[in-house]
């Protein structure tokens, strides 16, 4: 599972986000976007769930499953990051440049 979360002004819709839910739908993950309206935990912004057993199936040691888990991570966040839109969602509420 990976969640984002952040300051409750930060508003993430937009950001080309369809898009990327929808690549990581094709890849059969379970998703929900939190926008302002809809907030249980008005920190929680996105989740991305998917079977650990599914992900570590026919892997037959730790380290092969490390790796599984390591590298589902890491295309979810490649998907979700690599073009940095959605990058700006964050610096467009946090960033204030250092004087």
């Amino acid at each position: 599972m990976l969640t984002i979360d952040a300051e409750p002004q930060v508003n993430i819709m937009g950001f080309e986000l369809e898009e990327k839910i929808k690549k990581l739908r094709n890849s059969n993950v379970a998703i929900s976007v939190f926008g302002p309206e809809e907030l249980k935990n008005k920190w929680r912004k996105l989740v991305i769930r998917d079977s650990l057993a599914d992900i570590i199936k026919g892997k037959d040691s730790e380290e092969k499953q490390v790796n599984a888990i390591h590298n589902r991570l890491k295309e979810w966040c490649v998907i979700l990051f690599s073009d940095g839109k959605l990058d700006e969602a964050f610096d467009k509420t946090f960033y204030e440049p250092v004087r």
